[in-house]
């Protein structure tokens, strides 16, 4: 059974990476299989990892063949802290000369792998065409998101730009939520999309 794609996305600072590694740690915590893969250009999660150790520099010149099964090519060097994740890259993919391609290529290999439960994608900020393959591929997305002012316009922003119309596939994850505090997110915003706190 190919394991099931989660892509997290959202405005720079909303929290996504930090949900991606919460939700990796939940799922495994339920005895479920999960792989972790950012996809970030710079990648800096390993702040929130006891094994800082970045992904082997003999690795790159095999990400940058399209040809390759990179999924093949980089199961040796997944790490497990509870749950599994490619680890980090030293550089970022500009200098490394690594295509975002690699990824969506990634995601998929991994899910028909059968190694795991779930695939959980930390993507970059923006939408540029490579996040819409990854969220085009993924069988969920969690869209993080923040009550302040400057979040909700940048929620506004995204909106406008994607048809979340499906309830499925589309979740809005209000992180830092505090009910004491005046919440932006109003219907108005995001009309009928589900939210969770």
């Amino acid at each position: 059974k190919d394991g099931q794609k989660i892509a997290i996305v959202g405005p720079t600072g909303a929290g996504k990476t930090t949900i991606s590694i919460g939700l990796c740690k939940c799922l495994a915590e339920h005895h479920k299989k999960v792989l972790f893969i950012s996809t970030e250009s710079v990648q800096s999660f390993a702040f929130f990892l006891k094994d800082k150790i970045y992904l082997d520099a003999n690795v790159y010149r095999l990400l940058r063949d399209d040809s390759r099964n990179h999924y093949a090519d980089l199961r040796p060097y997944v790490r497990n802290e509870g749950f599994s994740f490619v680890p980090p890259l030293m550089a970022s993919l500009d200098s490394l000369q690594i295509s975002c391609d690699m990824f969506a290529k990634l995601m998929d290999e991994a899910a028909e792998s059968g190694d795991y439960d779930y695939i959980i994608v930390d993507t970059d900020s923006g939408l540029r065409p490579e996040i819409a393959e990854y969220i085009g591929k993924s069988d969920f997305v969690g869209i993080i998101v923040m009550q302040d002012p400057l979040s909700v316009e940048k929620t506004k922003f995204l909106l406008q730009n994607m048809d979340c119309s499906n309830p499925e596939k589309y979740t809005f994850i209000c992180n830092q939520y505090e009910s004491n505090v005046d919440n932006m997110l109003s219907q108005e915003v995001l009309g009928e999309h589900p939210v969770s706190e």
